[in-house]
């Protein structure tokens, strides 16, 4: 008996980083699938009907004859009725088909009154706080879907609390971390709340989004990530191209485009094929590259920048490695490794991202240039994600006249201890006089970002712009049971 989650409200920005952030006003929904018994077997009964073989039955929860259970295995899929009944098989009444081995089973009429309690908690202090409780029921087929704006938003409060004395200051009013517990409820039940998974740690910003925004509610393009250059040479994309069709070289090693694919074949012991790129690289620059391979046998995947060189697992079918450029060149190499039929490796698609700036942290608001009012205090709210954890994080700010001329640069640490996992308030603060405009950006360990406020980002190069403005952004909570003592990350 489980509830499994099968969708959650986050996002891949870019391949291996993840944006666990949310607008509370928006739809922030999860979706799963309620399993009671899984499935062993299904076979014919003889009769042209089926048993369906499971695990976990009871004959105290085995439903009633003529009672109908959902069924999801292979081709069947649907509510079946009872014709017979056991601990641990069921027959039902629906033709034979195929035999099938995998799939669930729900007991929908003998576990009356079933539905779903769920706990929302919010992350205070690397402790759990309970803050709001919810009840829903799943769907006939056993699938189901709960919003958690609804209950996040009881928790934020648009006050602005920011005295303005201290560099930045964390606003828990209206960010944070969350995260929910849920358990099984029907007659005669009496079953715990599931543990707490880490997968489910999420982040809310008291925001909204446009219903229509391709990335629904998360708020992936305003939370640090690394900047992409995009794909390299074009797209590789899957194929049905046969191995067969390429596998037939005879002595020397080869390596071909075909049908979007890179593909290595070599009969040598010593093969070894290299592959050069159209795409030219920045000597001395950090890449992150992902590589989408599968059929690698006896043969190693060498990713070469300029004459750096990163020879990539044979387990995971998509890896990421992060390389610096020592040369222009972007190359991938096949070598044999060992004696056998076939060496060969099949790439699916290659992607290059550039990585000198992986912390680009952003403003909330877009296209933020507002006017600066000389002695007035305001702050510029941004998200200090999960991504940047661990940093030493510096304001930068650089003064201009009236003619655009620098007149001083100014770098200040920001208070690390009160920053993470939430939207950050920084002020701006005091400037020199005769300061017509002023530059702002973030720097943590290496740059952030170097250059300028622009276009919602806390930070750019090139031009200058604008920085000012003003934002006016404590619940009554309960402890859980046995609240851990840490949160993961």
């Amino acid at each position: 008996m489980a509830l499994i989650i099968d969708k959650r409200p986050i996002r891949e920005i870019v391949p291996f980083n993840l944006s666990k952030w949310n607008a509370a006003f928006s739809p922030i929904l999860y979706d799963g699938n309620r399993r009671d018994f899984i499935v062993t077997n299904i076979a014919s009964s003889g009769q042209g009907d089926i048993f369906v073989y499971f695990t976990g039955g009871t004959l105290a929860d085995t439903p009633d004859v003529n009672s109908f259970v959902f069924l999801s295995s292979g081709p069947y899929k649907g509510s079946f009725k009872v014709l017979s009944t056991s601990a641990s098989v069921l027959r039902l009444d629906t033709p034979f088909i195929t035999i099938s081995s995998s799939g669930y089973m729900n007991f929908n009429s003998s576990r009356a009154n079933y539905h779903i309690e769920l706990e929302l908690y919010k992350i205070v202090n690397s402790n759990y706080v309970l803050i709001a409780t919810s009840v829903f029921r799943t769907r006939p087929d056993g699938t189901f879907q709960f919003d958690i704006n609804a209950l996040l938003k009881q928790d934020i409060i648009f006050l602005n609390k920011y005295d303005y004395m201290a560099i930045n200051e964390r606003d828990t009013d209206v960010s944070g971390g969350f995260n929910f517990r849920l358990r099984e409820v029907f007659q005669g039940s009496n079953n715990p709340f599931s543990n707490f998974d880490e997968k489910d740690v999420t982040y809310f910003v008291g925001a909204a989004r446009q219903l229509r925004d391709n990335l629904g509610a998360n708020l992936g393009d305003h939370v640090p990530i690394t900047g992409s250059i995009g794909l390299f040479n074009g797209d590789f994309n899957i194929s049905d191209l046969l191995l067969d069709q390429w596998s037939n070289v005879d002595v020397l090693a080869t390596s071909v485009i075909s049908s979007g694919m890179l593909l290595y074949s070599s009969n040598d012991d010593n093969g070894i094929s290299t592959w050069t790129s159209d795409t030219e690289l920045e000597d001395g620059v950090d890449y992150e590259i992902v590589v989408d391979k599968e059929f690698v046998v006896l043969a190693d995947v060498t990713i070469i920048a300029g004459t750096n060189e990163v020879t990539l697992t044979s387990v995971a079918n998509r890896e990421k490695i992060l390389i610096t450029a020592n040369g222009v060149d972007l190359k991938i190499r096949f070598d044999s490794i060992a004696g056998g039929l076939q060496r060969q490796a099949q790439l699916n698609s290659i992607e290059v991202y550039l990585t000198p700036n992986p912390h680009e942290a952003k403003f909330l608001v877009e296209d933020f240039e507002p006017t600066y009012f000389k002695d007035f205090p305001f702050d510029l709210p941004f998200i200090h994600s999960d991504n940047i954890e661990n940093l030493e994080i510096n304001r930068n700010r650089e003064f201009f006249d009236q003619n655009n001329v620098s007149i001083s640069v100014s770098i200040d640490p920001l208070d690390v201890s009160t920053n993470e996992f939430a939207v950050n308030r920084m002020i701006v603060g005091a400037v020199p006089p005769n300061t017509r405009c002023i530059d702002v950006w973030l720097t943590a360990d290496e740059a952030i970002r170097t250059g300028y406020v622009d276009i919602g980002y806390v930070g750019g190069e090139g031009e200058t712009g604008y920085t000012s403005g003003t934002h006016q952004d404590n619940p009554t909570t309960n402890p859980p049971p046995n609240p851990p003592s840490s949160i993961p990350k």
